[in-house]
């Protein structure tokens, strides 16, 4: 069973966007899919290499867009897309180095923060990119 479903209301109005919010989804559920058939430890680098640098492709396109369009709120967003970088970088670090495993909990708060971020900081970019 998926851990996130692609539904309308993740819709930013910004084809290129929702469709790589799309592809997120579905790489966060591949990565869920694994650890829950208790394949995470075959497959976890190669899935968190990928989500890693997709989720770096995406922040890139929302940056690009963002800058083009002169959007208010660029560099607050920015920052919060840095920061999650950040954080992912230093899991994969210490997953790589053993200090630390790929839990259901770590699993769920990557699910939240994708889930508040596309329904909140990203919807309110779609709203002004459509304006």
């Amino acid at each position: 069973m998926p851990l996130l479903k692609w539904s309308e209301q993740f819709s930013v109005g910004v084809p290129e966007i929702d469709n790589q919010h799309k592809t997120l989804i579905n790489m966060v559920n591949e990565l869920h899919d694994a650890m829950s058939n208790g394949k995470g430890g075959d497959v976890l680098p190669s899935i968190l290499a990928k989500l890693t640098a997709y989720t770096q492709t995406h922040f890139a396109t929302e940056e690009r867009l963002m800058v083009a369009r002169s959007y208010p709120s660029y560099r607050a967003h920015k920052q919060v897309h840095d920061s999650f970088a950040r954080d992912v970088m230093e899991l994969q670090k210490k997953l790589q180095s053993g200090g630390a495993l790929l839990t259901l909990q770590i699993m769920n708060k990557l699910k939240d923060w994708l889930t508040n971020h596309i329904l909140n900081t990203d919807k309110l970019l779609g709203r002004f990119l459509t304006s």
